[in-house]
């Protein structure tokens, strides 16, 4: 076995350049075990081979060459075991963090493909539901300008501590406005979470029986879906809640094409 190995034939059996291996040298992360006093080349010894496999299995864990560098500076098994514990608890929430995206992820392909089916059967029917939360803000909209508002304030509470748990988003309106024609108005808005977040202003809405109308198109047309499902209504003698949900299931992130877009309606039975 060669005693040293040039600056060419380390970069080259290790696959990294030349240059990588002179600016490690110059930061004083890598030194190489020997340099000719006359001509100044610089030689790597085996034990050179083990730390710069070692540098390459830590950049893995996402860290800088200065931690690295203190890590070498300070390294016993005492710190070495810390180490390793540190980066098993990043990689952990890392692959939870994926884990929330990817169910975020199955649960919008889910709701797409059930939507796309609904433009198929917007009649009116009864669904049952298990328990379901709702992170809300009690801000009033009246059209598609102050609902952007609002969404924004909510996307960015969302975004920023519950992305995880983002699923529709929805509207309540009440039913005597609705009665009285009062179609534009939403007492509130909110995102229907695909479970419980953590959160101190979660709404909850009971688990039952729901009467469900899907209204296609743009919202500004939905006064023609209310009137039907009113008419069904008063005709079947239902007791319903007062509120009314409005969930946007497929809305202008999703598609331009506005008669793509759907709103499921929702009132509680009893």
């Amino acid at each position: 076995m060669k005693e040293y190995y040039s600056i060419g034939e380390m970069a080259k059996l290790n696959f990294i350049s030349p240059h990588t291996l002179r600016y490690y040298d110059k930061i004083g992360l890598l030194k190489p075990g020997y340099v000719n006093p006359e001509t100044g080349y610089r030689y790597y010894s085996y034990r050179d081979f083990l730390l710069l496999d070692a540098i390459q299995y830590m950049q893995q864990f996402d860290m800088s060459l200065d931690e690295i560098k203190e890590q070498f500076e300070q390294r016993t098994v005492a710190k070495t075991l810390d180490l390793y514990e540190h980066q098993l608890d990043q990689i952990c929430e890392h692959i939870s963090a994926l884990r929330n995206i990817e169910k975020r992820i199955r649960h919008n392909i889910d709701n797409l493909k059930d939507s796309r089916e609904r433009v198929f059967r917007d009649t009116i029917q009864v669904v049952s539901h298990k328990r379901r939360y709702a992170i809300m803000l009690d801000d009033p909209v009246r059209d598609d300008d102050e609902y952007e508002v609002a969404i924004r304030k909510l996307g960015h509470k969302l975004y920023q501590n519950h992305f995880q748990f983002m699923g529709d988003y929805m509207g309540i309106k009440r039913l005597e406005d609705l009665c009285a024609g009062e179609y534009d108005l939403t007492l509130q808005i909110g995102n229907m979470c695909t479970e419980r977040p953590p959160h101190q202003k979660v709404r909850a809405f009971p688990a039952g029986d729901y009467l469900q109308i899907c209204h296609i198109g743009p919202t500004d047309q939905i006064s023609q879906t209310y009137k039907k499902m009113l008419t069904f209504i008063e005709t079947e003698h239902l007791q319903v809640s007062r509120e009314v949900l409005e969930i946007y299931a497929v809305d202008y992130i999703d598609t331009k094409d506005l008669s793509e877009l759907v709103t499921v309606i929702e009132l509680k039975l009893y």
